[in-house]
């Protein structure tokens, strides 16, 4: 679990908020990928119950959400109850969505990640059955079986290989279509086209350098559209995108010239 480096009000996923949206609409392969790469960098915001250890070894409510001492601290999770008596972890996007549940009400929480998730409840068989993104609004509902297999797949594609170099045939039209993507976006500095194998897989590495590129919303939302104006040009490959301010984009993208500069 994370402790509080940020205040609560600063927890914000409007990228995975968008992604949490498309997914209900389309319920495709590529919103169900964009989902989970959202998911895996989201902050959540967890109520729980949180107890100190006090100079008699007895465990007391804290007087504050901050975690100074980790070691003589109880984190008990609040959690929800289906009407068939299943419980699930709920997890908030931002404070608005908290409210939702509880307005008035000052509640202790803690903020969370993904993986703090999937760890508390794959590591107890009598644990909650998952976990709920905004409950009471989007209501997104991750069981546990979902979270096994997202876990097998995350390890399986950890022990690929990958290798990255350019493409033994040059894509004129996929090219194309991206320049005139990019010209009417005008957010898009740089941009390369690379060939990606991850074990036997092979696609299209598309790296972008664009404005405000710590802005996840935009992010997303400008991915989402290179995808859609590149659909009929991929020549039966899937298309990955990545940001040339991640760590994935700076280094394919070393030593290689951009098929587009603004």
């Amino acid at each position: 679990m994370k402790d509080k480096e940020k205040k609560l009000t600063d927890i914000s996923n409007p990228a995975l908020v968008y992604a949490m949206e498309v997914l209900k609409e389309k319920k495709d392969k590529n919103s169900e990928m964009k989902f989970i790469s959202e998911l895996s960098r989201a902050r959540f915001i967890s109520p729980a119950i949180i107890e100190v250890k006090d100079e008699n070894g007895e465990y007391k409510l804290a007087e504050t959400d901050r975690i100074s001492d980790p070691e003589n601290t109880r984190i008990n999770f609040m959690m929800l109850t289906q009407n068939t008596g299943k419980k699930f972890l709920p997890a908030f996007t931002d404070m608005d969505e908290l409210k939702k549940w509880r307005k008035e009400e000052k509640l202790q929480t803690v903020v969370t990640t993904f993986d703090n998730h999937m760890e508390m409840i794959l590591n107890d068989d009598d644990g909650p059955s998952g976990f709920v993104i905004n409950p009471f609004g989007s209501n997104m509902i991750l069981p546990r079986e979902l979270l096994a297999q997202l876990k097998e797949s995350a390890d399986k594609h950890r022990d690929e290989k990958v290798m990255i170099g350019d493409p033994g045939e040059y894509p004129d039209d996929l090219v194309g279509a991206l320049a005139d993507f990019f010209e009417e976006n005008g957010t898009v500095e740089k941009a390369y086209i690379l060939m990606m194998k991850r074990g036997e897989q092979e696609s299209y590495l598309l790296i972008i350098d664009f404005d405000n590129a710590d802005d996840d919303l935009q992010r997303h939302k400008l991915f989402d559209a290179a995808a859609e104006a590149t659909k009929d040009h991929l020549n039966g490959l899937s298309l990955s995108i990545a940001s040339f301010a991640d760590e994935l984009g700076k280094k394919a993208a070393d030593n290689k010239l951009p098929f587009y500069t603004r």
